[in-house]
């Protein structure tokens, strides 16, 4: 899977490619309950047959102006059967610039990145099933009250 720009707009394409021929063939995306955003800074998985989207800095779906471009916490999901676009989670915050990894389908674990305001030295884990998030470092405790916790 590759994202990329088009001619008429920011980057939302998606391509799959064909590991025969090497040609790259643009994903007709089923948008009809959700506008699958241009994103960029993000992280992607495949989860079963969905190609997940890990927030990253966007512009919202419905929007042109740059000033509009905001850090997203929105979980994307893109079933790679249907193409059908919809929402699959929440991070714990808006962030961006991060990396992620899908470990035994079973969980995503997400360390780093930011959210436009200030950057995080921190390791989270997403437990699918349950839809659980645990931060997996330890923190001061002046920093517990904060929206990020």
């Amino acid at each position: 899977m590759a994202c990329g720009a088009n001619d008429d707009g920011p980057l939302k394409d998606i391509y799959e490619v064909n590991l025969e021929n090497f040609e790259f063939n643009k994903l007709v995306l089923d948008e009809s309950d959700m506008l699958f955003p241009a994103t960029e800074m993000h992280t992607c998985h495949i989860y079963k047959n969905e190609l997940l989207v890990l927030g990253g800095r966007q512009q919202p779906a419905g929007t042109t102006s740059h000033n509009d471009i905001i850090f997203t916490d929105d979980i994307i999901s893109v079933n790679l059967d249907t193409k059908k676009v919809s929402q699959f989670g929440k991070l714990p915050t808006a962030l961006g610039a991060h990396i992620s990894a899908l470990i035994d389908d079973k969980y995503i674990l997400v360390y780093g990145g930011t959210n436009g305001f200030r950057f995080f030295d921190s390791l989270l884990r997403y437990e699918i099933e349950t839809q659980k998030w645990t931060l997996m470092t330890k923190y001061p405790k002046c920093f517990g009250g904060t929206t990020f916790f």
